[in-house]
């Protein structure tokens, strides 16, 4: 996949000579045999994310979400104590873009129905707190008013939604000039292609070689759309009947499945929302499940 000329000097190798950062504006006829094993790929999609289906998640960090009660300000810091997704065997991937030197747009489908199962902790501190004002996360301690947590079940299903992510990625190519350095090539891609079904040890090693050649990946954005919401739910395990978690029940109880569907104002507020916390914690799954694999180097081994 290389170009001349290679440009920025990233990792020394084996033989002194150093890889150079793919820039995938100059490799954009490559995408287009590259779009060919997605389309490949997708129709093989049920088997291949069988593996991935339900997806499971642990203790990950979230972004903070603030929210307003009584004309008091407050954050959620979301953590997620256990998460699965299932329905990813319906994923239908788009064509790959090129948005930058650096960046691609990567977009999915899902054919089918998908459902999102979690325990959340949410911890909740009460912003811009004075002593003298009232301390609805803790009652009993009003001048320090520390945060509180609350354990919370929620249930999310989703009718055919669709994403579109844009993703920075750090993939590497051989120096100009460099002995013994071989570029995956327009015909390694087609071979792959070829293979996918039939030999999936030639298979893996191709991918082997796609994954040495990356040093990182970083999802900068997603856009999420969908048809319909078909379930949704929240449960506080809290059994202190806090005033706080209280008043924050009934603000989620206007997230209710009928009035996300009407596609008006809190529908948008809900695409928000996900698209602001997919971010994060897309860029987790990447760093546990698939970083560990990345080489950051462009001599096979």
């Amino acid at each position: 996949m290389c170009r001349p000329p290679c440009q920025a000097q990233e990792k020394a190798s084996q033989d002194g000579a150093k890889c150079a950062t793919i820039d995938f504006t100059e490799i954009t006829d490559d995408f287009v045999g590259l779009n060919k094993i997605v389309d490949i790929a997708g129709d093989m999609m049920p088997d291949l994310a069988k593996p991935y289906d339900p997806l499971n998640v642990q203790d990950q960090v979230l972004d903070a979400v603030p929210f307003d009660v009584a004309g008091l300000h407050f954050q959620i810091t979301p953590t997620i104590r256990s998460l699965q997704f299932t329905g990813t065997t319906t994923l239908k991937p788009r064509h790959l873009n090129v948005s930058s030197p650096s960046s691609l747009e990567i977009g999915a489908d899902f054919l089918g129905n998908v459902k999102l199962d979690a325990t959340l902790r949410l911890s909740i501190e009460q912003l811009n707190h004075s002593s003298w004002d009232v301390c609805w996360t803790n009652p009993l301690k009003p001048q320090d008013c520390p945060p509180t947590e609350v354990d919370m079940d929620m249930s999310l299903g989703l009718a055919k939604p669709s994403l579109v992510t844009s993703v920075q990625v750090a993939m590497l190519e051989c120096p100009e000039d460099a002995e013994d350095c071989t570029d995956i090539t327009i015909s390694d891609l087609m071979m792959a292609g070829m293979i996918m079904k039939t030999d999936t040890s030639a298979m893996a090693e191709f991918m082997s070689r796609v994954l040495l050649r990356i040093k990182e990946v970083q999802l900068q954005q997603v856009a999420i759309n969908f048809e319909q919401v078909t379930d949704l739910g929240f449960h506080f395990h809290s059994s202190e009947q806090l005033p706080l978690v209280i008043e924050l029940g009934k603000t989620l109880l206007t997230f209710g499945k009928d009035m996300i569907n009407q596609k008006g104002d809190i529908y948008n507020l809900v695409i928000q929302l996900l698209q602001k916390e997919s971010v994060p914690l897309g860029n987790k799954i990447i760093a546990q499940k698939l970083a560990p694999k990345f080489g950051g180097d462009c001599y096979d081994k």
